[in-house]
């Protein structure tokens, strides 16, 4: 004996599905609709839902909060955090009779991947953008440098010198070492005119007078 199946246990089998779905016959009147979809249905539409228009131009422009994500892809994004996927495609029964199925799927998981995935793309750009420019850049920050380092080796220098021709002249040292300690001002002050290309704010004698003047001396 063949058991047969009551109406009323395909209605509640069909209500316990975790997707929601609903059925539309051939003239877009609502036929066949589970728990879940009348309730994501009363909050897009504000209304229990009647017809497949009503449905269509509820996502159209969803209301009740819900947020459109993605129109070409039927994302929706509910006020209580859940994301569905809507998907309407034509079927038929065993006789051949033509409805549309309407299903939403929640996707709130894989929404809330695909949202991370997206800002860390946004960071990786972001760092790649400032590698980028660092990169473009190297070449004058590495001149620069150089620069700064070539700088402070000449004022360095001519720190030394100043006090050594300082202690030259308090002392009265011969002739051939202030030359010899002069000839090492004439280097300097030549390494500073190159060091000072970039910089010419101020002319290499009046650094020199500026510096001689910090160490108490006068030039």
């Amino acid at each position: 004996m063949i058991s047969r199946i009551s109406r009323n246990a395909v209605k509640e089998g069909f209500d316990t599905l975790p997707a929601a779905i609903c059925y539309f016959d051939r003239n877009g009147l609502l036929r066949l609709i589970n728990h879940r979809m009348q309730e994501i249905a009363a909050v897009l539409c504000g209304c229990d839902l009647q017809t497949l228009t009503d449905l269509e131009q509820a996502l159209h422009s969803p209301g009740g909060g819900v947020q459109l994500r993605d129109e070409a892809t039927r994302i929706y994004a509910f006020p209580d955090g859940t994301v569905y996927h809507f998907a309407v495609r034509p079927v038929q029964d065993k006789y051949g009779i033509p409805y549309t199925e309407v299903m939403a799927t929640d996707v709130s998981r894989l929404a809330a991947l695909h949202a991370a995935l997206q800002q860390e793309n946004e960071r990786l750009a972001d760092a790649n953008r400032r590698a980028k420019r660092l990169y473009d850049n190297m070449p004058d920050i590495v001149r620069e440098e150089e620069i700064l380092k070539m700088k402070m080796q000449v004022h360095d220098d001519i720190g030394h010198t100043l006090l050594a021709a300082r202690r030259a002249l308090r002392h009265e040292h011969d002739l051939a070492r202030i030359r010899s300690e002069a000839a090492e001002w004439e280097s300097s002050i030549s390494l500073l005119c190159r060091a000072r290309q970039e910089d010419a704010a101020e002319d290499p004698l009046t650094c020199m007078q500026r510096r001689a003047a910090v160490l108490g001396a006068a030039v």
